[in-house]
């Protein structure tokens, strides 16, 4: 029987306190783009992935999806982060695609709300955690490194 899964999307300013929630819920792990989360390893008991590239939070949601852990909470800090990684990602892309194209050019694509809805869908997994939506690691990923 499958548990029912919370997926909360947080977003607001600097310092309210999103992460400081998510932290809050059952076994979290953060996936951690900016090098912030050591800043909660004195309050809370956490693991974390350490990485700066869409690609490495691609693998370590898979890895979560895919594999047996204890964790129950992933938290992807912070969220614009990641947005804006993948929107570079995907502009380049694009860019590569149509540089010899004689008009329709995608000068900049824009991640459209349907986009999200496709990666959101993609993280759903029987065996994956509980999402609050909010690694660095030289092999596939494995155990993350405990802070506390």
């Amino acid at each position: 029987m499958l548990k029912k899964r919370l997926k909360l999307f947080m977003w607001g300013p600097s310092g309210v306190g999103k992460t400081t929630l998510g932290l809050q819920f059952p076994q979290p792990v953060i996936i951690d783009l900016e090098g912030g989360a050591y800043l909660y390893g004195d309050s809370y008991d956490f693991d974390i992935f350490r990485t700066s590239s869409t690609d490495e939070v691609k693998d370590a949601v898979d890895w979560l999806n895919t594999h047996q852990h204890s964790y129950k909470t992933l938290i992807i800090d912070p969220m614009t982060v990641y947005r804006d990684a993948l929107q570079w990602k995907w502009s380049n892309i694009f860019l590569r695609r149509n540089k010899d194209s004689k008009g329709y050019r995608f000068e900049f694509y824009n991640l459209q709300a349907r986009d999200w809805m496709t990666k959101w869908r993609g993280m759903h997994s029987p065996r994956g955690p509980c999402s609050v939506r909010g690694g660095k690691f030289g092999r596939p990923p494995g155990p993350a490194r405990r802070i506390k």
